[in-house]
């Protein structure tokens, strides 16, 4: 079951690092984990937008000298930033 676990996170990375390399634009990278990044997880949606935060944020951006741009962590009530159209609760 754990080596089901890591090929599936491993997937998951590789596809999301890929589709943040061409698109460097979060909303765009959003539409892609909840059409295509979800299906790593065999269409479990909530753990791709969890992980898809995470990931942004250690990403190096080449429109950014290949530094990374890290998500505002949101206030209390704020949309999430995980997309899941949910508010915010810490």
């Amino acid at each position: 079951m754990l080596a089901v676990w890591v090929d599936q996170l491993l997937g998951f990375a590789s596809g999301a690092l890929s589709a943040i390399r061409q698109q460097e634009h979060y909303p765009d990278f959003m539409t892609w984990v909840r059409d295509k990044g979800a299906q790593a997880f065999n269409g479990d949606v909530a753990t791709a937008q969890a992980l898809a935060p995470i990931l942004w944020s250690q990403t190096p951006l080449e429109r950014l000298d290949f530094a990374s741009e890290p998500l505002a962590t949101p206030g209390r009530n704020e949309p999430c930033w995980c997309d899941s159209g949910r508010k915010y609760k810490q």
